[in-house]
Formats: structure tokens, sequence, C-alpha cells
């Protein structure tokens, strides 16, 4: 769906990262999907790098970083914070807005990571 955090898997496939273990997306290279798909076999467009507009979460302010999180295909600007769990910066607010619910996210997810 779109605005959903990727990850493109080991067999050149994209799945749903999320921060719940080293298997879930920490070292692979991540994406935010940019067109919805109606199955498995349909095609998409990912962005690897740069701008993308969210109205996932309305109180990101600008400069916050965001993270992956246990939640598949999501990001917070809250760490994970559970035993196991893994934390990986996915880029950072560039822009919110006070007059509606989106804002706008410099993706640039960083190759460093940390498991709790």
């Amino acid at each position: 769906t779109f605005g959903q955090l990727c990850y493109r898997t080991n067999l050149g496939e994209w799945g749903l990262a999320d921060a719940t273990s080293f298997a879930s997306a920490a070292y692979y290279m991540l994406g935010i999907c940019l067109k919805t798909t109606t199955g498995p076999s349909q095609p998409t467009s990912i962005l690897i790098n740069g701008f993308v507009e969210s109205t996932y979460v309305a109180d990101f302010k600008v400069g916050e970083p965001q993270y992956m999180t246990t939640t598949a295909g999501s990001m917070s600007k809250s760490a994970p914070a559970s035993s196991g769990n893994i934390v990986r910066i996915i880029g950072n607010t560039f822009w919110d807005s006070n007059t509606n619910t989106k804002i706008i996210i410099r993706f640039n997810p960083e190759s460093s990571w940390i498991e709790l």
C-alpha cells in the first residue's frame, strides 16, 4: 500500500519491513511503496531514497528522525524499545503542515542499526 515501509529480500522481492527481529529487515535495503498494488504478482513502484509525502502520523515535527517500527510497513518518531527489537533510522521529517495531516519525509535509511 502507498506509504508502507518495505525491504528487499535476498530473493529480490519486496516485503513489509518491521523492527521485530534481525530477519525482518535490519540489514536489508529499505524502500517506501509509491503505488498501491492489488496482489503479489502486480507491479508497484518503490522509492529507495528521496522525498515522499505521508499521512501516517500527523504529529511528526520538522527535523525529527523516523524509525522502522514493530508494525509491518510502518514508521514512527519513537524508536522501538523492547528487547530483541531493531532500532534503525529510516529518514527525517522534512516538512510538516499545521493545516492538514500530510507531511513530507526525507527518506534516507541508515545502513547502521542496533538490536536491543
